[in-house]
């Protein structure tokens, strides 16, 4: 898949990240190669990474994550009431699960390959490790959330993410 990371950064770009972070990216890297770049000269920090293992981001800088996936229903019902302007077709469609599966499956994809230590969303507390530094969850609050979507969008949802799905969960039921 190409993205927007497999560009070369411009000067603009350069520029604005370097003023913020420190860090000024190689024009002669990719933006993914300099993000990976970055995060290995800064192993001692915490990051947030929205939307980049969609891309493989991780495995392909060889980068281990404390990765936290979201039961894909409501994960998908969150998402659409924050960015549904990312969803093609909008939020509840068939179009919109389908393009939302392909998201989440490719996002665990790249939290499997890369050996990330992955925590559920809904069971934060309950899969902290030794691993992981909880003061960094300090203050935050999973819930479990009941979806709203129709039967026909839960079972399509089930049928396209199953397969990795029941590799970090017990079962569909929230």
């Amino acid at each position: 898949m190409v993205s927007r990371f497999d560009e070369y950064p411009q000067q603009i770009v350069i520029d604005a990240f370097g003023k913020r972070t420190g860090f000024f990216m190689n024009p002669d890297c990719t933006i993914h190669q300099n993000l990976g770049n970055f995060i290995k000269q800064n192993e001692d920090k915490f990051f947030v990474l929205v939307r980049s293992s969609q891309f493989g981001f991780l495995k392909t800088n060889d980068l281990r994550a404390v990765a936290i996936v979201r039961h894909p229903l409501t994960a998908y019902e969150g998402f659409g009431d924050r960015h549904s302007e990312f969803v093609p077709t909008g939020i509840p469609s068939e179009e919109g699960v389908r393009w939302f599966a392909n998201f989440w499956n490719k996002s665990v994809d790249d939290f499997m390959a890369s050996d990330s230590v992955i925590l559920r969303y809904e069971f934060l507390k309950k899969g902290l490790t030794e691993e992981v530094d909880s003061s960094v969850f300090k203050g935050w609050r999973p819930s479990l959330r009941t979806p709203s979507l129709g039967k026909h969008l839960k079972k399509l949802m089930l049928e396209l993410v199953g397969d990795r799905y029941f590799k970090i969960y017990a079962d569909w039921i929230l």
